[in-house]
């Protein structure tokens, strides 16, 4: 059976989440981001049955550059598997795949097995690096744990692994949720990390899950940062730490003022090939 692979590219670097989300309201099979490139996969039976694919959320963020190309039946777990390296964050965390047997591991503290099924977080990209950095700065024993927009949930599994007392990852991607809640009983950690398909609506009325949090992680986009800050403000308490990924230098600037509205103030910032990190504490409003 061969394959459509559409690839969606955009001017706007902060629009792969929007194309996701339109992606996901229609049968494919899986969706991998590369740079800032969003491709996606569907047998060409069905491709042909729709006619047409609409991304009527993106495309109010920019414009977008649609391509779709037949690929021939392949063996895809083989071409994945050839595709993927380890990933080593400093000597602290390796992210790593079942058939990476080879590996030594007596001197990493947190390893992480994935098969993340081309669901985003794979430790690749430069903002789950950031993010992860910024985890082992802190102490995450016995700490409740919000894990927003958690893709595969390598960090949902890094905080438990951290020692956190409970850890609630929201992923929007049924497909994405379904392949983090794999991930989550795979690493045994499924005791303390709950895995929940939605967005805000998981984490509305406050308390919902597990009350307020120690932390909130949230590696999303500039836009979905801005319209959902207000919601990680209602599930934090004073010096509850946020960290943020997902966009660029020339963002920051809008998402700390916004941050700082809801009642955070920035701690500290650090970068990975011109991606941002920023972690900020919840002290309420002025």
């Amino acid at each position: 059976m061969n394959y459509i692979q559409i690839t969606v590219s955009s001017e706007n670097p902060n629009i792969s989440d929007l194309v996701i989300a339109d992606l996901s309201q229609i049968p494919v099979e899986s969706i991998e981001v590369i740079g800032d490139n969003v491709h996606a996969y569907m047998t060409k039976d069905i491709f042909d049955s729709i006619g047409s694919i609409a991304f009527p959320i993106a495309s109010r963020a920019g414009s977008l550059t649609v391509k779709t190309k037949e690929i021939q039946h392949q063996n895809w777990n083989e071409l994945w598997e050839s595709n993927f390296s380890p990933v080593f964050i400093g000597t602290s965390v390796l992210i790593k795949a079942p058939f990476h047997v080879d590996l030594d591991t007596k001197k990493i503290d947190f390893v992480i097995e994935i098969n993340p099924k081309m669901a985003f977080g794979t430790g690749h990209h430069p903002t789950t690096r950031l993010m992860i950095q910024g985890l082992l700065k802190y102490d995450l024993f016995e700490k409740n744990v919000l894990d927003m927009g958690c893709g595969t949930g390598i960090l949902s599994v890094l905080a438990s692994k951290m020692g956190a007392k409970q850890t609630f990852g929201v992923e929007i991607d049924i497909h994405a949720a379904s392949n983090a809640q794999e991930i989550v009983e795979n690493n045994n950690v499924s005791s303390n990390v709950k895995i929940f398909p939605g967005g805000t609506e998981c984490i509305m009325p406050r308390g919902s899950a597990f009350g307020r949090y120690d932390f909130i992680l949230a590696n999303i986009n500039r836009n979905v940062l801005l319209k959902d800050l207000k919601y990680y403000a209602s599930n934090s308490f004073e010096g509850t730490k946020l960290f943020l990924s997902g966009f660029y230098q020339n963002d920051v600037k809008q998402i700390v003022k916004r941050a700082k509205d809801c009642g955070y103030f920035l701690l500290d910032q650090s970068s990975n090939e011109a991606w941002i990190h920023l972690t900020l504490e919840y002290r309420g409003k002025e």
